[in-house]
């Protein structure tokens, strides 16, 4: 977590931490004393800012302050609430306040479980208040809408702050302002005031105080607002613009110096597109009247995904001349980016990657000029660091980078290039050095198997056709797809055949043998072999067959949901589930689902013959029962994503639980058991007949993420380690090889099945990829398969 949102959740920090942010104060422990409570010490912690005003408080209450206070650490920021603000500046009405505070404790009790009767309450009470003592409305309100930010109903909040500031309107109250610019500071980055109240506030300030006040006033809060963590908007540039018109300055200048502090703060990247459009000017002419600006330009990137903002921002550097720092080693460092020219184009591509639509193409043809002019340095700082570019969309850049001699790094494992986005717009490059790198064969296969029977992809394959560098790893690759309706099975002869219908004439004219080969091809062989491999039509599951035939109607065996019981299953419609296993059903129970009440699908969990129904109620949270007393529902505690999944969501690859010899199920973060309320998480699985395992993925460390020993029975992880089974997979793999995953588990038959033939009770498959690419899959019978790379 964030120092922000550490101190959000209540947590106090180190009083020498550095970037809390905005929002972190110091926090002063205050010790007090009273007569009435002998030698006890009442000790307060209070932020250093309020501290008089606490003082005052406790005073007001008969404590007298008993040492000097100590900053203890960080904590949030606050403003003077209810009734400690009565208590300071209206003493005399301290008894009245104060009479108020059960009320308000009462109303807060309410805010998290019925936030509207809270609501009704804190309104009530102001109306008693408005007709007695008006001036405590501000603060009352304010503090009321304290406690809705504290349980994140920022739209509460945001009505009593209105309220607020209606009771000052209405009853003439005097306003102080730095008190009030505090407390709209707060609840801005507490996220309870949208813009437009900001607006206002910035016209009710130009009503209220001179124009270079509010100006001064306005422009500190904006900032601070950001500081705080949230994005600026263009809307407050536009009121900053007209403060300073109005207070006979020039906007412009004014409108440079604000984006000169705002420039330098984090929450500044993340503002939106139109943000950055309308500040395009200023930006230019603020870089071009301080140089170090321009480093600054270079240092950062929007975190927006507009599409038109990369483009934009080359537009921004180009015109304020920081882009000289990415190719003039002679320029001081403040006006070159911090991590290079070569770190700054990896992270401008991303940038770019992560705006682009997928309808655009990856090619940028207003980058490469730039890319040209900064060759040099590029080649001198990828030398010096032995290190090349990582590009894996643009491939006319890649291009352009090989023919300047500048370092590019070898595509990822599996990775493949985009062709067809390649292929949009005009001007392509020939491609030229780009076909002579056999580094980038493979990625560029890939890519073409991703082709399309569409306009997009027919126009790819006809460019690198007449392309001089793309029309070799073309050939090549319409050569293999042509291979490709001899060797296939008789189930994927129409796939393959409709491939090779819809492919250019370009594209067959370049592998013209194979394809007259393929067109003569003896169809009778391949029926021949897939009819001795068998079917898939051929396997079938009684028990799932007739549960499907009765739980939901024949077109809808998609709407059916499943549950893993392993080595069962749960299979339920909307009016029945079942519990199946090889042998048959093992369980069948009408389900008591309330209506109108389910949101999402029902989960189950199936231990020692007892089946739980549980679900996500609308009203209550987590609700369920056990099959043999369903008429007992009870409240559950546990995860809110339920143990069921339609058909059409599922893709075999949830955590199974398992079984265990004394009774009850472990999930992998614990054990329940028939009749529990509460619900473990989960992880996945391993188990060797009679040891388990587990899969540990919640530490930020890499290395640290794996299978570890585990000990249902006290739920401990122990040492990471892998089943002899999965440890040995590479034994016999030739050298390069990498292990590509496993399952261990209890076999849920006795007997060989076509799907997996067990060994001494268990069922296990191992997977290696080949140094080719290609994945070879092996069962404990030894049993093995491998599949070619190319089949995905």
């Amino acid at each position: 977590m964030s120092y922000e949102e550490l101190l959000s959740a209540g947590a106090v920090l180190p009083p020498d931490v550095e970037g809390a942010g905005e929002r972190a104060v110091p926090l002063t422990a205050r010790t007090y004393r009273h007569p009435g409570l002998e030698d006890r010490v009442v000790v307060r912690l209070v932020a250093g800012e309020l501290g008089a005003a606490e003082d005052l408080a406790a005073g007001f209450l008969g404590l007298e302050q008993d040492a000097e206070p100590a900053v203890v650490g960080l904590g949030l920021r606050q403003s003077l609430g209810f009734p400690e603000w009565v208590l300071v500046h209206h003493p005399e009405d301290g008894h009245h306040a104060l009479g108020v505070v059960p009320d308000l404790e009462r109303a807060a009790r309410q805010a998290k479980s019925r936030p509207k009767a809270a609501l009704d309450a804190y309104l009530e009470l102001g109306q008693r208040l408005a007709a007695a003592v008006p001036h405590f409305l501000p603060t009352f309100y304010e503090q009321a809408g304290r406690v809705f930010l504290a349980e994140e109903n920022a739209t509460y909040a945001a009505q009593l702050f209105t309220r607020a500031r209606k009771a000052e309107a209405e009853h003439g109250l005097t306003v102080e302002e730095e008190r009030l610019d505090a407390v709209f500071l707060e609840f801005a980055l507490a996220g309870a005031l949208p813009v437009k109240v900001l607006s206002a506030y910035g016209k009710e300030l130009a009503a209220r105080v001179s124009p270079q006040e509010a100006l001064r006033r306005f422009t500190r809060l904006c900032l601070r607002r950001t500081a705080g963590g949230l994005p600026p908007s263009a809307q407050m540039a536009n009121d900053l613009r007209r403060l300073a018109r109005a207070a006979g300055q020039d906007a412009d200048r004014a409108e440079q110096d604000y984006l000169a502090e705002l420039l330098g703060l984090p929450a500044t990247l993340r503002a939106a597109a139109g943000w950055w459009k309308g500040h395009r000017t200023a930006l230019v002419a603020l870089a071009e009247r301080e140089r170090r600006v321009r480093g600054m330009l270079l240092d950062m990137l929007p975190a927006g995904a507009d599409r038109e903002l990369p483009a934009m921002w080359l537009q921004v550097l180009e015109a304020s001349g920081a882009t000289a720092g990415l190719w003039d080693g002679a320029l001081p460092a403040e006006e070159r980016p911090g991590d290079g020219t070569a770190g700054w184009l990896e992270r401008f591509l991303t940038f770019r990657e992560r705006a682009r639509s997928w309808r655009e193409s990856t090619r940028m043809p207003e980058l490469y000029p730039l890319v040209e002019r900064a060759a040099d340095r590029l080649r001198a700082e990828l030398g010096a660091s032995d290190g090349a570019l990582r590009v894996r969309h643009d491939i006319d850049l890649i291009d352009l980078l090989l023919s300047l001699d500048v370092p590019v790094a070898t595509p990822g494992k599996g990775e493949d290039l985009p062709l067809m986005a390649w292929a949009m717009g005009e001007g392509q490059r020939e491609l030229l050095l780009f076909g002579a790198d056999v580094r980038f064969r493979d990625a560029f296969l890939r890519g073409a198997d991703r082709f399309q029977n569409s306009d997009q992809g027919l126009r790819a394959i006809r460019l690198l056709a007449a392309s001089p560098g793309g029309r070799p790893w073309l050939a090549e690759w319409v050569s293999s797809v042509v291979q490709q309706f001899t060797a296939v099975g008789l189930p994927g002869l129409p796939n393959a055949l409709n491939r090779l219908g819809w492919l250019p004439a370009e594209a067959l004219a370049l592998a013209e043998d194979d394809v007259r080969a393929a067109v003569g091809t003896d169809l009778a062989p391949v029926l021949a072999r897939t009819l001795r491999a068998g079917l898939f039509d051929e396997l079938g599951w009684p028990a799932w067959e007739e549960a499907t035939a009765a739980l939901v109607p024949k077109d809808r065996v998609e709407d059916v949901i499943v549950a893993d019981a392993w080595p069962h299953l749960v299979v339920a419609g909307g009016a029945q589930a079942r519990v199946i296993g090889a042998d048959g059903t093992l369980l069948t129970h009408d389900l008591r689902l309330p209506a109108n009440d389910v949101a999402g699908d029902p989960g189950f969990h199936h231990v020692d013959g007892e089946l739980l129904v549980y679900w996500n109620s609308r009203k209550d949270g987590l609700r369920g029962y056990w099959h043999s007393r369903a008429d007992r529902v009870e409240s559950l505690q546990g995860s809110h994503r339920t143990r069921g999944t339609e058909m059409d969501w599922y893709r075999g690859d949830f955590p199974i639980t398992l079984p265990l010899p004394d009774g009850g199920r472990t999930t992998g973060r614990g054990v329940l058991h028939a009749g529990d309320t509460t619900l473990p998480d989960e992880r996945p699985l391993l188990f060797d007949g009679s040891s388990y395992w587990v899969w540990h993925a919640d530490s930020e460390d890499q290395e640290a993420r794996g299978w570890y020993e585990y000990d249902p029975a006290t739920n401990e992880r122990g040492r990471m380690s892998r089943p002899a089974f999965l440890a040995d997979a590479l034994r016999d793999a030739p050298e390069g090889s990498g292990y590509a995953g496993g399952r261990l588990r209890p076999a849920p038959t006795a007997e060989p099945t076509p799907a997996c033939t067990p060994v001494n009770g268990l069922t296990g498959l191992r997977v290696v990829e080949l140094p080719d690419g290609s994945r070879r899959a092996e069962d404990l019978a030894g049993h093995t398969v491998t599949v070619p790379a190319q089949a995905g």
